[in-house]
Order: C-alpha cells, then structure tokens, then sequence
C-alpha cells in the first residue's frame, strides 16, 4: 500500500470512530434529558401532594371514586 492510502485509510478510520463516538455522547444526552424530565415531573406531583397535605391536613386520595 502506498503511504497516500494508508494515511486516507487512518484518516477514514478516525472519522468513523469520531462520528460513532459523538453519536454514542448525542444519545446519552438525550437520554438523560428524557430522565431528567420525568425525575422533575415526580417532583412537582410530589410538591402537590405535600401542598395538599398543607392545606387540608390529608393527603390526597390516590382511589379513583365512580359517581352515578
């Protein structure tokens, strides 16, 4: 193989892993993203929960009630 070659095929090479490696960083980043979101939105139901506990000295009733 001539030296030309050999360069364009490491050159390659290093771009395939770059490209694999920050697809690898991009989804890792969306997925802690995606667990943050649903790690905030426990909180705010759990800051209800304790504001209605505040307020009415109970905390809200998890049942579900079916009226006629």
């Amino acid at each position: 193989m001539p030296y030309q070659a050999k360069v364009a095929h490491t050159i390659m090479q290093i771009s395939t892993t770059s490209n694999n490696l920050l697809l690898l960083i991009d989804a890792l980043a969306v997925s802690l993203m995606l667990l943050y979101l649903i790690f905030a939105a426990g909180l705010v139901l759990l800051i209800y929960s304790c504001w209605q506990y505040v307020r009415t000295g109970r905390f809200p009733s998890l049942r579900v009630e079916i009226t006629s």
